[in-house]
């Protein structure tokens, strides 16, 4: 039916429910993509886990070479390292989000757990870590 607004390809309705499929997926994705981050992170698989971020990432004061070189480091310094992480909390604005989390990091010789920060932005279409912060608490 032509005047059937329920058929009409740029109704509010149809515009709003587009917009609530896109956000939804993004979730999916983010929430995949944390996950494979983690995985890439405690195999240390360098190149890979350098792959989820932005070439103008920043965290803790370290740019994207700085932050990879630092890892590196530890992958030679640890014989194992587990990530795990707990409450996976995901803002959407756009294409920037922040995902923010308990993350519980262990290692051959460092335990810790904070609140991890990931300001994400999308590039083309990928989503890729823009900023991170982490925040220890003491359990």
């Amino acid at each position: 039916q032509p005047h059937d607004p329920r058929f009409v390809g740029n109704t509010p309705l149809i515009a709003a429910l587009n917009d609530l499929e896109r956000l939804f997926a993004d979730r999916i994705v983010l929430a995949e993509l944390v996950t494979e981050w983690v995985d890439a992170w405690t195999s240390k698989d360098i190149e890979r886990y350098r792959s989820f971020y932005a070439p103008d990432f920043q965290g803790g004061g370290w740019d994207l070479d700085t932050w990879i070189r630092n890892k590196k480091r530890l992958n030679r310094l640890y014989d194992s390292i587990q990530v795990s992480i707990e409450g996976l909390n995901i803002k959407l604005e756009g294409d920037k989000s922040t995902l923010t989390f308990l993350q519980r990091y262990n290692s051959t010789g460092y335990q810790a757990v904070g609140m991890k920060h990931l300001e994400m932005k999308r590039i083309g279409d990928k989503w890729k870590i823009h900023r991170e912060n982490w925040e220890k608490i003491n359990e």
